[in-house]
């Protein structure tokens, strides 16, 4: 009964790629200094990915959870493959996010340069001509609350870097209801070898009934 709730709940897979209302509230005061070289560390591993494999645990605040494995290849390319028993897959191309459900026999676009997936997906990215940026520290970890330009009430997401390696682990973002959704990257192994066709959308033969 969980795994159907979660199949069906579509928003559930596509909260990455959508903007939300997000508000992340700063516990320590960073400096001018350190919040720059935050920013280059994480712009310089962002730009020095060339292919990214993970394992992935998606969580909600309301406990639903799905797994799966995530593969980038940049520019532009991006495969969320959740796992059994769920049925879907999320593609992005350089123009679009598409995400195919294989148990409902349904397909959906919608434009990536209205989502924050494009950030990952540049082959070269500045984040601080992207969007606004708020920083947040802790012992272990930064948290880059990144917010559109050109509408900052509007939330775009949370990257959270770890400091000892500096490598992304994961984003959060919060819907209008104040659902917490968490992505985290697991065993990720980075400039590895993917196969592109893998990572290429094909319409399902069910799309053309």
């Amino acid at each position: 009964m969980c795994n159907k709730i979660i199949v069906n709940s579509k928003f559930f897979f596509l909260t990455f790629f959508i903007f939300l209302p997000c508000i992340f509230l700063s516990k320590t005061v960073i400096s001018d200094v350190s919040k720059k070289s935050a920013i280059m560390h994480a712009e310089n591993w962002i730009n020095g990915i060339q292919t990214l494999k993970a394992n992935f645990l998606q969580t909600t605040s309301h406990g639903k959870v799905a797994r799966g494995q995530i593969y980038i290849m940049k520019p532009g390319l991006m495969l969320i493959d959740y796992a059994p028993p769920t049925k879907i897959k999320i593609y992005a191309n350089q123009h679009w996010i598409i995400y195919v459900d294989h148990e409902l026999k349904e397909v959906n676009q919608i434009p990536i340069s209205g989502t924050p997936a494009h950030l990952l997906l540049k082959k070269v990215v500045r984040l601080a001509d992207e969007a606004n940026i708020m920083l947040q520290e802790d012992k272990n970890s930064f948290r880059f609350l990144l917010t559109r330009k050109d509408d900052p009430d509007e939330g775009l997401i949370n990257l959270i870097f770890s400091k000892k390696p500096w490598q992304l682990r994961g984003w959060t973002v919060i819907d209008q209801q104040g659902i917490k959704t968490s992505f985290s990257l697991l065993a990720a192994q980075i400039n590895q070898p993917i196969n592109k066709k893998e990572l290429q959308y094909y319409a399902p033969d069910w799309a053309f009934e």
